[in-house]
């Protein structure tokens, strides 16, 4: 099916007598790069920004504030400019066109792109990804080993057990795991906030 020829109707031909289309046991998530049918696109404004508000806010982001101390005002500004034009920009160039065709990002980009730039950006994100996920699992394993006095080996395998079947199971347990833990994170970075205020000076 090319982007050209997209319509709603050959989707719902496409998956016709598939109950559960792209779902294995109907909760893991293997549509792949199908196009994703409508009664899968239930999901509103609030369960996306929580969604990503989530993934991008997490027990790392204060650690990378503390890593980029040393390097000054400026030299913060430049590696906080640099990560968003490596990170963000190449996303915004084909975004646009995910709210149009109900693609994945790396399969609009095929087309916005070509097949060769696709290839090269979904290679940089799985860079990105999995030094993201590695980070996210030793913070937060340290953090846990240190709050529980327990063995830090045990968190590691812990946390990246739980964030591997998340991601297999797909968004819908994602967004449920994000929407109930956004409590836990909020209440955390009030106290650091608090304790910030309380310890340190504005300057």
């Amino acid at each position: 099916m090319v982007l050209e020829e997209f319509d709603e109707k050959k989707l719902e031909e496409l998956a016709k007598g598939l109950p559960e289309f792209g779902r294995f046991g109907k909760e893991l998530e293997t549509i792949g790069v199908l196009p994703i049918p409508s009664r899968l696109r239930r999901y509103k404004a609030y369960n996306l920004f929580i969604f990503w508000a989530m993934a991008s806010a997490s027990a790392a982001t204060p650690l990378a504030g503390y890593l980029l101390f040393n390097l000054g005002l400026r030299g913060m500004l430049i590696a906080i400019t640099l990560a968003f034009i490596l990170g963000v920009i190449p996303t915004l160039l084909f975004s646009e066109m995910g709210r149009q065709i109900p693609l994945t990002a790396l399969v609009i980009a095929r087309k916005t792109f070509g097949y060769g730039t696709a290839q090269a950006l979904s290679l940089l994100y799985t860079v990105i990804n999995i030094g993201w996920f590695a980070l996210n699992n030793a913070v937060g394993s340290e953090i846990l080993s240190a709050v529980t006095h327990t063995p830090i080996m045990y968190w590691y395998i812990i946390m990246g057990t739980i964030q591997i079947f998340l991601v297999i199971l797909g968004f819908k347990w994602l967004e449920y795991f994000y929407r109930y833990t956004s409590i836990i994170l909020l209440i955390s970075y009030a106290v650091l906030t608090y304790y910030l205020i309380i310890h340190y000076h504005v300057s």
